[in-house]
């Protein structure tokens, strides 16, 4: 199709800079080759024991009967297990009526015997830490990493803390500072850029706004990047790996704490886990290094299927997170991932389905990728905010995160906990159904106040489903019956109006003035809109990917083309959605020589 240029009213189009590229450096990070686990999740193949028979060094085994509590046993295989080898689990019902802890660095893997075929039920009953089936690395409540490891273990950083750079000076030895530990490099919030939402004396979970007598400084770093210590010369010059993302302002204090990797490089694949009861999380991680989930499904979820704290390079990778528990999908309910204070993660190829929040990057994680996972039929009891799809800010302050090449209801940043930003969403489908809202809450985009300099690029927002878009309301009081392409600046969660009295309930023009949009279809405007100050036109395939990965199926590469001249030449599928559906195609797998066909050649 011709393409038509569209002046849009954002800030980079009124300096009226043609930019080289579409998205300046500034904006964002290099994710090819820097998020998940570093150089892939590892094939490992020594079976160290089968939990049904034994368990070198244990007295116990696993019952898989789906009434005998296998709690300690799992906990000893995990425990004990040598490093680079395999704990099996075997086809059965493996009940937990108490928490398994993993807290050793033992590099194992914890693998069933398929989904569906292996199944692990959780009958653990409550919402905090007594529910929690697997603890990985730390059981404290990772919300600022000082909690557990105290003010011995910080350091005051002297040079280093620029963009790029992978060594710091700091001005003394802090503890726990060892190669292959973790480091948090953070500084103090600004308070303009970098706020939180409690200005009323702060809680635990996030800084205060105003930093007063009584109020604990540490509580007031919210933004920060974790990395692993490489080497250690004269006492404090310290290398570490990834490079930084963001250049640190001397005069915001930057510093870096030092904590002990607890949990390194632990996998779990191929088996279900399943809520028996009220219980809360089926997963815990705090304080890990290259920890990852593939092929698991997460089946009946009451608070969360994975929520992690403080960890560098997780990775959740095909895997199948739905239905939601007995406490229904209202507040803190039926979330699939949430993932806070983390650096560099990869969230990838996975179904999100029958939920209230697929995933949430959130609470100062930084680097990470949320790419070419399905996510549909999600609710929410709370018909006042409607379902998240991909939560992108709930908690000061996310930043340089990539969404990519996911088909989703929507994606929210929203400024529940503080503030947020640049965030990139680059080829996507939020399509805005809504699955299960007769009429409330349709929207594909939402960026709440005081989440500035992100970038939409390539995407297609709507669908055909709905005749009545409305591309961007500015209306204080705007009816959340509309189906909305674009809903900015507002305050706080989900809110449709403003209140003038204060900073927290305000309308944020910073948002859209901030806001780099190119190349995007919506079905309001029945057209793709480019920014006349880039002057690149060209879209990638992908920021994330070199090249069309080898576990890609059938579907079209890239899979979503906002220059398509119709719709299904703009929507394509991706894997993880043809999985959900049930659809293949019958010779992708077929084999002829198991059927007996000679094939001739010519």
């Amino acid at each position: 199709m011709t393409k038509r240029v569209a002046c849009l009213s954002v800030y980079w189009s009124m300096l009226a800079v043609a930019y080289a590229v579409i998205i300046p450096a500034e904006r964002r990070t290099t994710w090819q080759g820097y998020v998940g686990v570093p150089g892939g999740i590892p094939s490992r193949t020594q079976i160290w024991c089968d939990v049904t028979v034994s368990i070198p060094g244990s007295t116990n085994i696993a019952v898989a009967d789906g009434l005998t509590d296998t709690s300690a046993a799992l906990d000893d295989a995990l425990t004990l297990c040598p490093s680079g080898q395999v704990i099996y689990l075997p086809a059965g019902t493996y009940l937990l009526t108490n928490r398994v802890i993993v807290t050793t660095p033992n590099e194992c893997t914890f693998r069933g015997a398929g989904t569906g075929v292996t199944t692990i039920l959780n009958g653990l009953i409550g919402v905090g830490s007594t529910g929690r089936a697997f603890i990985v690395g730390s059981a404290n409540d990772w919300y600022d990493p000082l909690d557990s490891i105290g003010t011995n273990a910080v350091a005051n950083i002297l040079s280093g803390y620029t963009a790029g750079s992978t060594s710091i000076v700091l001005q003394s030895v802090p503890s726990n500072l060892a190669v292959g530990n973790l480091m948090r490099i953070t500084q103090l919030n600004d308070h303009t850029f970098v706020v939180n939402t409690n200005a009323s004396g702060g809680t635990q979970e996030f800084s205060v706004r105003d930093v007063g007598a009584n109020a604990s400084p540490r509580y007031d770093r919210n933004l920060g990047q974790f990395v692993e210590i490489t080497s250690i010369a004269a006492s404090t010059n310290v290398g570490f790996q990834p490079p930084l993302i963001y250049t640190y302002s001397a005069a915001l204090d930057p510093e870096a704490n030092c904590q002990q990797n607890t949990s390194r490089l632990v996998g779990f694949e191929d088996f279900t886990i399943k809520h028996t009861t009220n219980g809360g999380t089926q997963f815990y991680m705090g304080n890990t290094y290259g920890c990852w989930w593939s092929n698991v499904e997460f089946n009946v979820i009451n608070r969360y299927g994975i929520e992690m704290y403080a960890s560098l390079w997780p990775e959740i990778r095909r895997c199948k997170f739905h239905n939601f528990g007995v406490d229904g999908r209202g507040r803190d309910r039926a979330y699939g991932a949430y993932i806070r204070l983390t650096s560099n993660a990869l969230v990838v190829d996975n179904i999100f389905t029958n939920l209230r929040v697929a995933c949430f990057l959130e609470g100062g994680s930084q680097g990470s990728v949320f790419a070419y996972n399905y996510t549909r039929y999600n609710q929410d009891d709370e018909s006042d905010q409607g379902p998240v799809s991909i939560g992108t800010s709930h908690g000061a302050h996310p930043m340089y995160n990539l969404v990519e090449g996911n088909k989703a209801d929507n994606t929210k940043a929203d400024f529940s906990w503080g503030s947020g930003s640049h965030i990139t969403y680059f080829r996507n489908n939020f399509h805005g159904y809504n699955d299960g809202l007769s009429s409330e809450n349709r929207k594909c985009i939402h960026i709440s106040s005081h989440n500035w300099s992100n970038n939409v690029v390539g995407n297609v927002l709507g669908s055909t489903n709905f005749s009545s878009w409305v591309y961007q309301p500015k209306v204080n009081g705007f009816a959340n019956t509309n189906v909305v392409i674009y809903i900015l600046g507002y305050p706080n969660t989900g809110n449709w109006s403003w209140s003038t009295n204060n900073w927290y309930s305000d309308y944020d023009v910073e948002v859209t003035n901030t806001l780099l949009r190119h190349g995007n279809y919506d079905y309001a405007n029945n057209d793709i809109l480019w920014d006349a100050g880039i002057a690149d036109t060209n879209l990638p395939d992908s920021y994330y990917l070199a090249a069309k990965p080898d576990w890609w199926d059938f579907s079209p590469w890239p899979p979503f083309n906002p220059e398509g001249a119709t719709e299904s030449a703009r929507i394509g599928t991706i894997p993880a959605e043809n999985r959900a559906n049930g659809i293949t195609r019958w010779w992708d797998s077929w084999d002829p020589g198991a059927s007996g066909m000679r094939i001739r050649a010519q």
